[in-house]
């Protein structure tokens, strides 16, 4: 209980969270010898009610679009609304899951960005606060357009934060209506200059192989850097060892186990570390946990 209540006080609001439910759990279900669904039960609901009880995002109002042309670009207001003492990162807003299918999204600006101290990073950011604002998006229709759709819908992907909580990044759903304009009012379609870094990234999200392949290569390039050095006597030493008393074959094997152990040792750490945005780099920072 005293390291839930440690992690709460740092913002650390998910993990203090489920602590206490496992404390919960110990002090009420094993006393009283109760039935293991009755416990889960009781702990899934205090959770949910804990989760819909947190601050939220909410949505003022969201400019509609007028009638799409075939690879048209469009700009959506949503004007946002924070809790009392919360701030949006910036960069933590990000446009996911966008319908109909083909549908793209652009640049994202705010207005007004606004700069403060953030005492998990323990650096200056930008975004919004209280107050609120308007989150400016770029939407871009694709070149065959769905048939008589009224809606283009995406998640808005957003991290809120005070001085005491910061909230794991959620999904809020926003659908902006399209105008039913002739098609002769249609605004026309505005040529945007296209960069390099763009057109490769575009190449990359259309081609699969391609992106595999550029992975592959840009991770033969991370074993060059200094820090793999200290790692090469290891390596050799694990896989080395009475490699002459094996067949070519059981060292190929013992090899691939390795690489494959340490691939997804690291890609699992990599997909926790995403999916708890910048919360795992502000734990990783706090020098003040006392275990």
């Amino acid at each position: 209980m005293k390291l839930a209540k440690r992690l709460g006080r740092y913002g650390l609001y998910p993990p203090a969270t489920i602590l206490m439910l496992l404390f919960t759990l110990k002090q009420f279900c094993y006393p009283n010898q109760m039935k293991m669904q009755s416990c889960l039960t009781g702990a899934v609901l205090l959770f949910f009610t804990i989760v819909s009880t947190a601050a939220k995002l909410e949505i003022k109002t969201i400019q509609p679009t007028q009638k799409w042309v075939a690879e048209q670009i469009q700009e959506t207001q949503i004007t946002i609304q924070l809790p009392k003492n919360f701030h949006a990162y910036k960069d933590q807003i990000k446009v996911l899951n966008i319908k109909p299918a083909g549908f793209k999204a652009g640049q994202i600006k705010i207005s007004p960005e606004v700069e403060f101290y953030d005492k998990f990073s323990k650096k200056n950011r930008v975004g919004l606060n209280e107050a609120g604002g308007t989150i400016s998006i770029l939407l871009e229709a694709p070149a065959t357009l769905p048939a008589n759709f009224e809606n283009v819908e995406f998640d808005l992907r957003h991290q809120i934060c005070s001085d005491q909580v910061c909230y794991l990044p959620t999904n809020l759903k926003v659908s902006v209506p399209v105008i039913k304009a002739a098609a002769s009012l249609a605004a026309p379609a505005v040529a945007q200059p296209t960069s390099l870094f763009s057109s490769f990234e575009n190449s990359l999200s259309s081609n699969l192989p391609l992106a595999f392949l550029f992975v592959f290569l840009a991770g033969v390039l991370t074993s060059f850097t200094p820090c793999i050095f200290p790692m090469l006597p290891i390596t050799l030493s694990i896989l080395g060892h009475n490699a002459e008393n094996r067949t070519r074959m059981q060292n190929f094997l013992r090899s691939l186990i390795y690489v494959c152990g340490i691939a997804t040792t690291y890609s699992i750490l990599g997909v926790i570390a995403a999916l708890t945005g910048s919360l795992f780099g502000a734990a990783l920072s706090l020098t003040k946990i006392k275990f």
